[in-house]
């Protein structure tokens, strides 16, 4: 493959849902000496909104300098109300005098991404939603896998209505299942994308992190650990998206959901995550966040937020 890109774009966007192999293809771009990849900045857009008044997109510095993400990044938050003033000045330190080419991996708010930067190569990461949705339950997301699918539909939703903006030539399609099961050929192809060399240490992340060698066999976990009911939700939740994406139907049969089945749905969701929540972080914290957030007083409760993000990141692999 020809390199789509050369050394002077120093920007590369990787966009995919949560839980669709980000953190794997993290590990694996920043072992590229050409390459460099600080982790999954979503808080660069997060906190930007369009000012329809004045016509300008504006960051809120107070909300963002909690984000957990951002604090444990080790930069400062900028004090100001000018997106493009705050991203630029996020990103300027975030590369920390990197010599590679800058990777910026999100998982929302593309169009936010491409109105204050402009159009970047983008890596889509696509991985099958039936896996993705189970996997959300673990991290405590979610309580049952049709809402384990949420956010890889706002994802895609979202790639479906920006990615006519970004030109054919500058879109990678990456799909999760691919570089698992051919790791060396699909990162040899990304570097050749990107406009890189290719480095062997990129398969040799586990030696420097809690992961384990890439496995195929993470690849279409759900045949064998799904029913057919939970199937058949995820794929209701989907809809259209699943083949549109490029994923076939599994053949069981679609189910029907009627105001009673999505109200349970919906009650078991908030009940696990509540759960999970209190049994993570104890009562205290988490209803003083839901209260502050519910009445507007979010920032009064920084101190609460702050020992929640510790528990959070302790947790993390």
């Amino acid at each position: 493959m020809e390199a789509a890109h050369d050394a002077e774009h120093s920007n590369l966007l990787v966009y995919g849902a949560l839980r669709s192999g980000s953190t794997l293809l993290r590990l694996m771009i920043d072992t590229n000496p050409e390459l460099h990849c600080p982790g999954e900045i979503d808080f660069l857009f997060d906190y930007v909104t369009f000012d329809q008044a004045n016509k300008k997109w504006t960051f809120d510095p107070v909300k963002a300098s909690l984000n957990r993400n951002l604090l444990s990044s080790g930069i400062t938050c900028p004090d100001t109300t000018d997106a493009k003033l705050a991203v630029d000045n996020m990103l300027t330190q975030l590369r920390r005098d990197d010599p590679g080419k800058f990777v910026i991996m999100i998982h929302r708010n593309l169009h936010v991404a491409i109105a204050l930067l402009g159009t970047l190569p983008v890596v889509h990461l696509l991985r099958d939603p039936r896996d993705v949705a189970a996997s959300s339950i673990g991290m405590g997301w979610s309580g049952n896998v049709y809402y384990g699918a949420d956010h890889w539909v706002r994802t895609e939703e979202e790639w479906a209505r920006v990615s006519s903006e970004i030109p054919t030539e500058s879109v990678f399609s990456l799909r999760f299942e691919e570089l698992v099961a051919n790791a060396e050929a699909t990162l040899k192809d990304i570097c050749a994308f990107c406009g890189v060399t290719y480095s062997p240490a990129m398969l040799e992340y586990h030696h420097s992190s809690t992961y384990e060698p890439v496995d195929p066999k993470l690849a279409s976990q759900w045949r064998k650990k799904r029913s057919d009911h939970e199937i058949a939700l995820i794929e209701h939740r989907v809809g259209a998206l699943l083949e549109t994406s490029g994923f076939e139907k599994s053949g069981v049969k679609p189910i029907t959901l009627a105001g009673l089945g999505k109200l349970k749905l919906w009650l078991q969701n908030k009940a696990f995550i509540w759960r999970f929540r209190i049994k993570t972080h104890g009562f205290v914290d988490p209803l003083t966040v839901a209260i502050a957030e519910r009445l507007k007083l979010g920032p009064l409760t920084r101190s609460a937020q702050l020992r929640m993000h510790e528990r959070t990141r302790q947790g993390l692999k």
